[in-house]
């Protein structure tokens, strides 16, 4: 490592693909606990040939295209992107509605997600289906376990 060059420790959560960029590629979010309000979020090209990872050079190391900082307002599950917007999916608790929340960042500074509307208790990942203009999500408590979609 260079000097004054910081190693940064991504907690992984959550992998989603998306298709609306080119060449597609691979966004990976972070889940983060419920006072933290900011999580990261990284992007890798894929291949259109072959689906993988881009290397930056043959046998080389892949190396991620975009580093997002998100502030959201905290417990991110999953997250993914549909043509430059980030699409976040949040818990609340036991017995409590989640949301999703939009974010897409800007040339000067980086707002706030926005409530964008509720999702079922404890929801996690997201995908997204291009096709069908949909989001799909599941949510993870037993006795209360759905997958289901949301129109964006």
């Amino acid at each position: 490592m260079a000097p004054n060059q910081v190693e940064v420790q991504q907690r992984y959560s959550q992998v989603a693909v998306d298709v609306t960029t080119r060449p597609h590629s691979l966004v990976v979010s972070e889940f983060m606990r419920p006072l933290e309000t900011s999580s990261r979020a990284v992007r890798w090209n894929l291949d259109p040939g072959t689906g993988a990872l881009v290397p930056v050079r043959p046998g080389g190391l892949v190396r991620s295209v975009a580093r997002d900082r998100i502030r959201h307002g905290g417990q991110v599950q999953g997250a993914v992107s549909v043509l430059g917007t980030y699409y976040l999916s949040a818990s609340a608790g036991p017995d409590r509605y989640g949301t999703v929340r939009t974010w897409r960042k800007q040339a000067v500074g980086d707002p706030p997600a926005a409530f964008a509307w509720h999702q079922a208790e404890g929801p996690e990942d997201l995908s997204h289906d291009a096709r069908a203009g949909v989001l799909w999500s599941v949510n993870e408590y037993e006795g209360n376990r759905y997958v289901y979609s949301m129109t964006l």
